[in-house]
């Protein structure tokens, strides 16, 4: 259930430690994360592992050529952290690709001049539409 929630969307993420992040999730179980300080996207695998509402993780793996900067490590390997807790982090998750993220040729940085910058607001600011379909994220008045 989880796995067709959160296929072929992009969704706008905030952490502490990584700041804002935005990221398409194919359905096919490939990524793209615009991460703030690259010029491009980073590729790599996505999965949510294991069953139950407490269990389940939600899994990455970006090409062995990335470098996380705060876990200091080299990409290429699964990292895991609890889905629930994912699914928290998540500002705004909306259905389909968005920002070209999936294509070199076609990227555009969504990023302003700030990263707190909503997907809607980043959209408009490249004169197109914002997304026709809800935010499927959880409001933050009824966190």
């Amino acid at each position: 259930m989880a796995t067709e929630f959160l296929s072929n969307v992009t969704f706008r993420s905030y952490s502490g430690s990584h700041g804002k992040q935005y990221e398409y999730l194919a359905s096919n179980g490939t990524t793209a994360l615009i991460y703030p300080s690259n010029t491009g996207p980073v590729r790599g695998r996505w999965a949510i592992r294991g069953a139950g509402e407490f269990e389940a993780k939600m899994c990455f793996a970006y090409r062995k050529i990335s470098y996380n900067p705060v876990t200091r490590r080299s990409g290429g390997s699964w990292e895991c952290s609890n889905l629930i807790g994912f699914l928290y982090e998540l500002d705004e998750i909306f259905d389909g690709v968005l920002f070209g993220i999936r294509s070199r040729n076609r990227f555009e940085r969504p990023f302003l001049r700030r990263l707190d910058v909503s997907i809607t607001a980043a959209l408009k600011s490249r004169g197109r539409k914002p997304p026709s379909r809800p935010n499927k994220a959880l409001s933050k008045e009824r966190r």
